[in-house]
């Protein structure tokens, strides 16, 4: 499973808002890791798991399962822009 990286960082309001609350929560980090996990478009397994820590402790809980790349391209119900409408088809 891919987490979608720019995703997980927006959630915690950008990477500037993500390293000070970090910082505040006594995790050391620099600023220049989190470029780095949105360069690798990867984040390491233990700094997931201190953000869903931090999103649990800051009342904005971090669901990954809706920061999967796979959930970006989920349409639910909804036919994906290559596949009709079945309004269409019957017309």
């Amino acid at each position: 499973m891919k987490f979608n990286v720019e995703k997980i960082i927006a959630h915690f309001g950008g990477r500037a808002s993500l390293h000070q609350q970090l910082q505040r929560n006594g995790l050391k980090i620099a600023l220049r890791s989190i470029d780095k996990w949105r360069e690798r478009e990867s984040i390491p397994q233990h700094w997931l798991a201190e953000l869903v820590e931090l999103g649990n402790e800051t009342g904005n809980p971090l669901r990954l399962h809706t920061m999967t790349t796979e959930s970006d391209n989920y349409t639910g119900n909804k036919p994906s822009a290559s596949e009709p409408e079945l309004d269409s088809i019957l017309d």
